[in-house]
């Protein structure tokens, strides 16, 4: 089963990069391909991690933040990668997703 994942951040911040990076390690195997075109209604769910670059002081602050914002993200990208994907409908694919972002 082939599952895609579309992974945006505001502000041309590093978060969805990392998020990216993180899935693309865990889980190699479609790191060399393209974007895929999603017709229809997919799951979507929404997270607000700090932006690390609007971090309140110098540049020691900023990767502190940047590293806190690279592990919460990081513990959610392994979390997603433990669902049963081949085996959850949507609803219960997004129930799951928003119990992994509350956590």
């Amino acid at each position: 089963m082939t599952t895609n994942v579309l992974i945006l951040c505001t502000h041309n911040s590093a978060r969805s990069v990392l998020g990216d990076a993180m899935l693309n390690h865990y889980c190699d195997s479609a790191a060399a391909e393209a974007c895929a075109f999603w017709p229809g209604s997919p799951v979507r769910v929404h997270r607000g991690d700090a932006d690390g670059s609007n971090a309140p002081g110098g540049d020691d602050v900023k990767r502190q933040a940047f590293e806190l914002t690279r592990q919460a993200i990081g513990y959610r990208m392994l979390q997603l990668l433990e669902l049963p994907l081949d085996r959850l409908g949507d609803a219960e694919l997004q129930q799951a997703l928003n119990d992994i972002l509350q956590s």
